[in-house]
């Protein structure tokens, strides 16, 4: 009898370090995938009211998923009290898949508007600090309006004012329309 029970600890502990684990590696994942959605995201012509929208959306989808699974969790986990830590994690993780999942949608049902070689009027960038991203941006002439369009650093550097840079404007069916520079 003491072999039994010590055999089903022994899986009742795996299935809590597995559980954990995955619930770890998802969150690692959705931080990469928000990551690689980010750097699409600062070329939206409203970065701030997409993520917004896409952030309170993946929170409520999240909370949602948590309530439906906290039985699963607490039926395998190994402390009891520790089950909170394991909602914030998949609460965040849905948070990131929902930025790239609609960062991709967006791009996937734009339409190109335009698509031409336009001049470098300046260059600009920001180290990066506390609390602040660096970035490298051009300001140029879109329509009659300046714009920043941003890049990677290597182009940045390599473009001087006055240059010429191909950007393309994109129009979303979801609202949110972006521009990127075509290398």
């Amino acid at each position: 009898l003491r072999h039994v029970s010590n055999n089903w600890m022994m899986t009742k502990k795996n299935k809590a370090i597995l559980l954990a684990l995955l619930t770890f590696l998802l969150l690692i994942g959705s931080i990469i995938l928000a990551v690689i959605a980010f750097s699409d995201i600062k070329n939206y012509s409203s970065p701030y009211w997409f993520s917004i929208l896409v952030a309170t959306f993946g929170l409520l989808i999240g909370l949602l998923i948590w309530k439906k699974s906290k039985n699963f969790f607490y039926r395998n986990a190994l402390k009891k009290d520790k089950v909170s830590n394991l909602s914030l994690f998949v609460v965040f993780a849905t948070v990131g898949f929902c930025l790239f999942i609609f960062n991709q949608t967006n791009k996937l049902l734009s339409t190109t508007e335009d698509c031409d070689s336009h001049q470098i009027l300046s260059k600009t960038y920001q180290e990066h600090g506390y609390l602040k991203p660096s970035y490298y941006a051009f300001l140029i002439n879109l329509n009659g309006d300046i714009k920043k369009v941003y890049s990677d650093y290597d182009y940045w550097k390599d473009k001087r004012q006055g240059h010429y840079i191909k950007v393309c404007s994109y129009s979303s069916k979801l609202g949110f329309d972006y521009m990127m520079i075509k290398n």
